[in-house]
């Protein structure tokens, strides 16, 4: 239980941990601070507005959710993309451009595997390259050549 704690305690954003009847057991020091005492207001609205992936799981017997902010990947394109995409292809080429497999996008984006997929090979397409390495490998040189170009 302790290092679920420092898990949660080493996020930005307020994160809990809660057992499935939905009363906090945990919450870590970003939600403390913003005095918050679980991820859904009295009201019922949802005070966590970044957007939260919640896991159920078991431990030690006891049924436990963990509800934690999902990441968020930049907004402005040429902090990460050094080229200009549509905003439907820059959804999903932000977490390309930070490793996330297929997959992974899907649940981050929730959106169908079979259009992340689509989306993956437009990207290749468009920008020139066959694999996620190669994807990565062109980023970080184009960003170099940008910074290295005199002003």
């Amino acid at each position: 239980m302790q290092g679920l704690r420092e898990l949660l305690d080493a996020f930005d954003e307020p994160a809990f941990l809660l057992d499935l009847a939905g009363v906090v057991v945990f919450a870590n020091l970003a939600a403390q601070a913003a005095g918050m005492s679980g991820p859904v207001t009295p009201e019922g609205d949802a005070a966590l507005h970044v957007g939260v992936r919640r896991v159920r799981f078991e431990l030690d017997g006891e049924s436990l959710e963990l509800v934690v902010p999902k990441p968020i990947y930049a907004a402005d394109s040429s902090e990460v993309l050094p080229w200009a995409l549509p905003p439907w292809m820059e959804r999903v080429a932000h977490p390309l451009a930070h490793g996330l497999c297929d997959k992974e996008i899907a649940v981050e984006l929730d959106m169908p595997l079979s259009s992340v997929r689509t989306c993956v090979a437009r990207i290749f397409r468009r920008v020139g390259v066959h694999s996620r390495a190669e994807f990565i490998a062109k980023i970080g040189e184009l960003q170099r050549a940008a910074r290295s170009r005199p002003r």
